[in-house]
């Protein structure tokens, strides 16, 4: 077995995660111009940030990943969406906390 392979990390998970912060931040940008939260552009920044680093196997990358959860619930406690109430606060959470999105 190459011990260059054992050493190297997977590129799935930085591919998703840009896969998922390039629309974010293009989608984001377009729900500022509409008057819209800038959650979305800044979370997809994060995203792109978080899947930089992990293609460089940077350990910042965590901080960056649990940064952007921490702003996802912040913003989820936060955010003046029209249908408020328990049920819908429980599924901002449970995604961000249980699915790390």
């Amino acid at each position: 077995m190459n011990v260059d392979a054992v050493n190297k990390a997977p590129r799935i998970f930085p591919i998703i995660l840009l896969l998922f912060g390039v629309p974010m931040i293009l989608g984001g940008a377009q729900f500022i111009i509409l008057g819209g939260s800038f959650y979305y552009l800044l979370a997809g920044f994060l995203l792109t940030a978080c899947a930089g680093r992990l293609w460089k196997q940077d350990k910042v990358a965590s901080i960056i990943y649990g940064a952007l959860m921490v702003f996802t619930v912040l913003w989820s406690l936060n955010n003046p969406a029209p249908i408020t109430g328990p049920c819908c606060l429980e599924y901002y959470l449970s995604l961000c906390l249980d699915y790390g999105f």
